[in-house]
């Protein structure tokens, strides 16, 4: 099933739709050890380990190759890091996290001066969600060095939530209000996302956020329409003739 840009005929498109199902279970890459102390002044949660995705999830490249990034929640956040040459991993409890490329082809988190080879984020309050330079996410956030002296963000969420980012983008429930061609375009994006994980396994996720793969704008664009569509059809994808794409490119890690 190729995938398209819109759907010019809802009732053919949803009924191939509804010919298979499988769903490929994508694990969420945490990050495991001790804890390092934190500097003087700088605030330091407990030691547990990072919040994890319900899977299947996947990695999405939201901000790839940029200079900076700011994360926040409402509560705060948490982040993970190992620094060089370390084997804990520093947790650091802070109302934002600015992280910046260091000169070494690392990452500094600008408001404790740590230098990190990777690091997550997760809101201190679970039920909260993270901005990403003011974008809503559901799920979590890594922060991993880039080319060139940039950082790439990405967001590790559940497949299903994904859907809920992508799904209004690829086919506007405002515009096209119709809850079967909606469903279709549910299961043809779900499809494309579990036979493209991996894609960009080399810069550290699986897919893009642009039209390159699919246009996916986190919580912002979330609409109730579409929310049912993504629900309505959980775990269905499209296959042809008993069989379906699966994904053959290794997870990043």
């Amino acid at each position: 099933m190729s995938r398209k840009r819109g759907v010019k005929h809802a009732g053919a498109a949803w009924v191939a739709a509804l010919a298979g199902a499988w769903v490929v279970v994508a694990a969420c890459r945490t990050m495991q050890g001790g804890v390092a102390s934190a500097p003087a002044g700088v605030a330091e949660s407990a030691p547990a380990p990072l919040a994890t995705v319900p899977e299947p999830s996947i990695r999405v490249g939201i901000l790839p190759g940029v200079a900076r990034a700011s994360i926040g929640a409402d509560s705060g956040v948490v982040v993970h890091g190992r620094a060089p040459s370390e084997t804990a991993v520093r947790i650091r409890a802070l109302p934002r996290a600015t992280f910046l490329s260091s000169a070494s082809g690392r990452l500094r988190l600008l408001e404790t001066g740590d230098e990190l080879e990777l690091a997550s984020v997760s809101p201190a309050v679970r039920a909260e969600i993270l901005q990403a330079d003011a974008t809503p996410y559901r799920g979590l956030l890594e922060v991993r060095p880039a080319e060139a002296g940039t950082l790439t963000v990405v967001n590790v969420v559940s497949l299903e939530d994904y859907l809920r980012g992508v799904v209004p983008n690829e086919l506007s429930p405002e515009a096209f209000p119709k809850i079967e061609a909606l469903k279709a375009q549910a299961v043809a994006a779900r499809t494309y996302a579990l036979s493209h994980l991996g894609d960009y396994s080399s810069k550290g996720y699986d897919v893009c956020a642009t039209p390159s793969c699919q246009v996916y704008r986190g919580q912002s664009s979330e609409h109730p329409l579409t929310d049912r569509a993504v629900e309505e059809t959980k775990g269905i994808v499209a296959t042809w003739r008993g069989r379906g794409r699966r994904p053959s490119r290794r997870r990043p890690r």
